[in-house]
Parts: C-alpha cells; sequence; structure tokens
C-alpha cells in the first residue's frame, strides 16, 4: 500500500474546514493581476464557501487579519517587492509562516533575495511557479489547505 504525504484525516480536516481559514491574494501589475483575479474572482475561484480576497500592496496596512488566515503574494516582472517587506516587518513574527511569495519565472529573483535580506526577511517562504494561473492555482490551494491543518490546534 503507497504511503501518503499526508496525516491521518488531512482531507477531512481540510475539505471540512477550508472555509475558515481567510486567503489573501496580492498582486501589483499585468500577468499577476490577471492570476490574481482568476483565483479569487475568476472561475476557478467558484469553491462554495471559500474566502480568497484580492488584495493591492497598498491596501495591506488597512487590512484586518483574522485568527485563521493565509496569504500568496505573486511577484511579476517589474514588480516592486518594498511595500509588501514593510508591511510584514509590522506584523508579528509569528505570523511570518502565514506568507509565502510566489515568483513569476522572469523576476529578478537575486535582487528580490537582496531586499529580503536587508530587511531580515530571507526567511519568509518563496516559491517559484510557472507564471500561469493553473499552476499559481494549485500551488496557493495546497500551500492554504496546510494552513488550514496548521490552524487547527
Amino acid at each position: 500500500m503507497p504511503t501518503s504525504n499526508y496525516p491521518s484525516g488531512w482531507h477531512q480536516y481540510v475539505k471540512a474546514h477550508h472555509k475558515d481559514t481567510a486567503g489573501y491574494v496580492v498582486a501589483q501589475t499585468g500577468d499577476c493581476l490577471k492570476i490574481r483575479h482568476q483565483e479569487t474572482t475568476g472561475a476557478q475561484s467558484r469553491v462554495t464557501g471559500r474566502r480568497f480576497q484580492p488584495i493591492h500592496p497598498r491596501d495591506l496596512p488597512g487590512i484586518q487579519l483574522p485568527a485563521s488566515w493565509f496569504m500568496g503574494v505573486i511577484f511579476c516582472p517589474g514588480d516592486d517587492l518594498s511595500p509588501i517587506l514593510a508591511w510584514i516587518t509590522h506584523i508579528r513574527p509569528t505570523d511570518h509562516g502565514r506568507i509565502v511569495l510566489y515568483i513569476h519565472p522572469a523576476f529578478d529573483q537575486v535582487a528580490g533575495a537582496k531586499l529580503m535580506r536587508a530587511a531580515n526577511l530571507d526567511h519568509i517562504r518563496t516559491t517559484e511557479f510557472r507564471g500561469d494561473g493553473t499552476n499559481f492555482h494549485h500551488l496557493f490551494g495546497n500551500d492554504h489547505a496546510w494552513q488550514v491543518w496548521n490552524d487547527k490546534t
């Protein structure tokens, strides 16, 4: 019998509680805005009760975060990491694990890494995605599901 990469009861728990964890998708420009739209208001967002909300970086300072949340930040070529990193430095360090930066293949990762190190935020998880909405949808959905599971206690 094959082994699972998921703990016992994971699928059932996530299916029953995915609505309890708010999901935020942050994007700034171009293709990233299109991907954010697909994930939050497009056809892929039509999962009953799912609470994925589109956010622009300028709106982060005013966001009221619930107890259970997850945020995916999509970076495309030309996007500015600075406002995102500035916001992250003002939230509780224990919440930093709730954020994943999804990096478009054409984004300047070297410059991004330097900014993250300078802000002492190089511990924030980054994931390169293929640059399309379908790939982001799968990665973000899986990461959100893990946050649902991690918040269960």
